[in-house]
């Protein structure tokens, strides 16, 4: 890990006692499961399939959840409540603003995941 990469996942790594190896292996299953959970979350409100894009949207929370804490996942439980409320055009709302967040984070995870490889 790079120092920036250190400072960027600092809360991260204390949840992994340090270990920054952990770390960059649950970045690589996350890595793998990540980007397909984000397109399947992204169809699911598109198609205003409020009960499964609350089931993805809380798994995909639980999968960043181990990285980043905050913001952009906290607000993942703004699209999980619309969802489990039938708000479809709140769901979509809210979606279209963090979805650009949320793919930036998975990218930020996925080149950690890449450290082993390089």
């Amino acid at each position: 890990m790079n120092e920036s990469q250190r400072i960027r996942f600092s809360e991260a790594l204390q949840r992994v006692a340090g270990d920054e190896e952990m770390l960059i292996m649950l970045a690589e299953i996350a890595s793998e499961d990540g980007p397909e959970m984000l397109a399947r979350l992204d169809e699911q409100v598109k198609a205003e399939s409020c009960v499964e894009a609350a089931k993805t949207a809380h798994a995909l929370k639980g999968l960043l959840s181990g990285f980043e804490a905050g913001e952009p996942t906290s607000h993942l439980q703004r699209l999980i409540e619309a969802c489990r409320g039938g708000r479809r055009a709140e769901a979509k709302a809210i979606w279209n603003d963090i979805s650009p967040a949320i793919e930036s984070l998975l990218e930020e995870i996925a080149a950690l995941g890449q450290v082993n490889a390089t």
